[in-house]
């Protein structure tokens, strides 16, 4: 019995292993944007200090997204256009403001810095994996 159940896996073995290389995946491919390698406090600064603008940022991070997302599969949801028109809305406020780097830096200090959150945390208008509604 033992004796079978060694062969049958001495047999199967190097065929999983051949399986299992074909399902090796491709690697990323290279950061290219320099914005992407900054971290969330250095963005939002150049941002705070219209280094480069908030749609740029946004673009800068769709663009990835779109180019790694296929191999991925981390984004479900795409809200890249209400992204777009909030990084606007950023870049006119920064421009209306009275307030200085600091004051804008102390109130609202990742102003304009994208990120992604999980469908399981509940976003205003967003679906929720958890009551799979949209909150």
């Amino acid at each position: 019995m033992w004796f079978g159940v060694r062969l049958l896996l001495i047999l199967i073995w190097p065929l999983t292993r051949i399986r299992s290389l074909s399902y090796r995946h491709k690697p990323l491919p290279p950061i290219t944007n320099q914005l992407l390698l900054n971290s969330a406090q250095k963005t939002a600064l150049l941002i705070r200090t219209k280094q480069v603008s908030c749609v740029k940022v946004v673009e800068a991070f769709i663009t990835r997204i779109r180019q790694v997302n296929p191999m991925l599969n981390a984004v479900v949801d795409e809200r890249f256009n209400l992204a777009l028109e909030e990084a606007k809305q950023v870049d006119i406020l920064l421009a209306a403001s009275t307030k200085s780097v600091e004051e804008i830096g102390r109130d609202t200090p990742l102003l304009g810095v994208p990120l992604t959150v999980k469908e399981s945390v509940a976003v205003k208008g967003e679906r929720n994996i958890r009551d799979n509604a949209r909150a």
